[in-house]
């Protein structure tokens, strides 16, 4: 575990990253309060997504430099914007919406130590599950992540288009890469390793996720107790993000800023607040901002903003201010993020993955409501809360579009575990009918229902005090000693029960993605050590992309062919014609002429073969077994664990 003084700055300077841009932005278009504190990573993202694909346009390379110029330039021009415009047009200041009552200061301090006591616990839950932050990502989809990291840093090339000289792709290449930017930008400025960058990062989500979910309730609803017990309730759910922080990162971010998105999107609806044009660009900045992380993160995102748009018009009736703010929004974000937006829509009509049925309708229906995906247990006090929320809704009849949002999430998701067909494809492809990611959606939007069925416990025991005629234990204005006390408890006892929020458990999962292998053992890396101080500059080094070794660049900045494990379904009718080669044949070396051709042209100079495979692996390439038989490979390393060859093409050999 790394030394605790050393391993505050990256912390410090990853929140900085993170927080500073999108608050500068959110404050300057006059977001304030919990409002802007959430919205301020999101709006991050954003200016993120945006300054990454335009500044290579330009000509100009990513660096933490031209992140913080830009922060200024974007955040001065919307101040000047907001204030000329104001000056032009007089409008009334407007108030808070009439569903969000003035707060006390003690309600603030409740809701923000529930949101660092929750930030703590996901961070500590992380940092126990990676070692402090040290250990070596083992699942599928993180050597991708950790190498686009690097590569950015590296080079400065920020386009998302860019990870296409790193994927090894043919034809056109995107992938939405903000949360690579940022993850980029902690490796500049510290010269971390690209892994604690990486871990780094995702161990934000979780407070990102309570902050989100705290403005969100003090936005759509008021009451600062649902606020306090959805913001401590967030860190506890291992289906998000904790089964997913070892795998999907940027949908991870993505996910843990939803919240903060809806919260933007319902005081932007708001009847009494002022209609500006600053606002909604802010909104369009904040959609863009989700684009950039994970594209499927907009489509919750609009499944969710539709709900709350519909209950507000059966509640209060459509209005032409709605259509308005949505246009200009809709408009602003085409604007802002063409690119992305595009090329987004883009890959929308490509190929989809269909992952087999995992289990019964039945086990899919008992799993989501007891919130055992993927564990033995379930997490009863966690489903209690969420089954006393959806029986009291009636009492927060606000929340009520969450209520069906969490179940249409929820229908899709047993639909995806349990069933095959169109309909199945359709409804589940924007999430790549992954039920992990399903699941997630489904926490998110149950959440603030778990918090207020704390809530209407409380509540019903202060009714029932109240009938028991104890006026002056009791008093019947809200906020004072005893509801206070009484949610206290209730919380305290939620907190014990399970064991501190579920942190064992969920550290345990979290650990199952960073172990010593079977991906990359430390072997392996010590391995990948004396790699780098043989492997010529310009090189590459021909690899098996499901043994681990693609992490090689990563970690010791040596060049890989296969710089990702490969879906047999999708990336390898993708590939260039020399990697797919290379992909069946590179033993072949001895042999075939085209082969040989390939690695010369390629200047491929070393081979490098690994023990263990990556989670999921179909098995080992099969160009890269039998390589001990090899004439043109002499091996210049060895060890239990893996086999470093160098290539000498002898070619009279061959033709002999």
């Amino acid at each position: 575990m790394p030394d605790p003084g050393t391993a505050t700055t990256p912390i410090l300077i990853m929140l900085i990253v993170v927080a500073v841009p999108g608050l500068l932005f959110a404050l300057a278009a006059g977001l304030r309060g919990w409002l802007l504190a959430a919205t301020g990573p999101l709006c991050t993202f954003g200016l993120i997504g945006i300054g990454a694909s335009v500044l290579p346009v330009l000509g100009v390379r990513w660096s933490p430099v031209t992140l913080a110029l830009g922060t200024v330039v974007v955040a001065g021009l919307v101040a000047v914007a907001r204030f000329t415009l104001g000056r032009l047009r007089s409008r009334p200041a407007g108030g808070p919406p009439a569903a969000r009552a003035p707060w006390r200061r003690v309600d603030h301090a409740a809701v923000a130590a529930a949101v660092v006591v929750s930030t703590a616990v996901g961070f500590g839950v992380m940092s126990t599950g990676t070692a402090g932050f040290t250990a070596i990502p083992q699942f599928w989809d993180t050597a991708f992540h950790a190498n686009a990291i690097r590569y950015i840093s590296d080079t400065g090339a920020s386009a998302p288009s860019a990870l296409g000289a790193l994927s090894g792709a043919e034809g056109e290449f995107y992938y939405p890469n903000a949360f690579h930017v940022v993850a980029a930008t902690l490796v500049m400025i510290t010269d971390v390793p690209v892994t604690v960058a990486l871990e780094l990062l995702t161990a934000f989500a979780p407070g990102l996720f309570a902050l989100g979910t705290a403005a969100l309730v003090r936005t759509v609803s008021g009451r600062p107790s649902i606020a306090v017990a959805s913001a401590l309730l967030t860190c506890a759910f291992s289906a998000f993000p904790y089964d997913l922080a070892g795998v999907l990162l940027p949908y991870v971010v993505a996910l843990a800023l939803l919240p903060a998105f809806l919260a933007l999107w319902a005081d932007v609806l708001a009847p009494d607040r002022p209609r500006r044009v600053t606002r909604a660009v802010c909104l369009a900045i904040a959609t863009v901002g989700l684009i950039a992380l994970h594209p499927s993160a907009v489509v919750a995102a609009a499944v969710l903003g539709a709900a709350y748009l519909v209950q507000q018009w059966w509640t209060r009736g459509p209005s032409t201010h709605d259509a308005v703010v949505i246009g200009v929004g809709a408009v602003a974000t085409v604007l802002l993020g063409a690119p992305l937006v595009i090329a987004s829509a883009g890959a929308a009509g490509g190929g989809s993955f269909d992952w087999p049925v995992a289990m019964s309708s039945a086990e899919a229906v008992g799993t989501l409501l007891t919130f055992a995906h993927s564990h033995e247990h379930p997490q009863w006090w966690l489903a209690g809360a969420v089954v006393l929320g959806l029986a009291g809704v009636r009492r927060h009849p606000e929340l009520r579009w969450l209520a069906a949002s969490a179940l249409l999430f929820g229908a899709v998701f047993v639909m995806a575990a349990a069933y095959e067909g169109a309909l199945v494809e359709v409804l589940s492809r924007p999430w790549w009918n992954d039920r992990f990611r399903l699941v997630a959606l489904w926490v998110v939007a149950l959440v603030p229902l778990a918090g207020s069925g704390l809530v209407v416990v409380r509540d019903v025991a202060l009714d029932a005090l109240r009938r028991l005629r104890v006026p002056d234990a009791v008093p019947a204005a809200r906020g004072r000693l005893l509801p206070a006390a009484l949610l206290a408890v209730l919380l305290f006892g939620v907190v014990e029960a399970s064991d501190g929020l579920y942190f064992g458990r969920n550290s345990q999962r979290i650990s199952e993605g960073f172990t010593d292998g079977p991906a990359v053992s430390y072997a392996e890396e010590r391995a990948f050590t004396r790699l780098a101080t043989i492997v010529p500059p310009g090189s590459l080094v021909m690899n098996d992309p499901y043994d681990g070794s693609p992490l090689m660049y990563a970690l010791r900045g040596v060049r890989p062919v296969f710089p990702q494990p490969l879906h047999q379904q999708l990336d390898l009718a993708g590939l260039t014609p020399d990697r797919a080669l290379l992909y069946t044949s590179f033993r072949d070396i001895d042999t075939d002429p085209v082969v040989r051709e390939v690695v010369r042209r390629m200047n491929i100079t070393h081979a490098i073969v690994s023990a263990g495979l990556v989670y999921s692996a179909p098995g080992n390439a099969p160009g890269m077994v039998g390589l001990d038989a090899v004439d043109s490979l002499r091996i210049v390393y060895s060890s239990p664990t893996t086999i470093v060859y160098e290539v000498q093409i002898d070619d009279q050999l061959a033709a002999g």
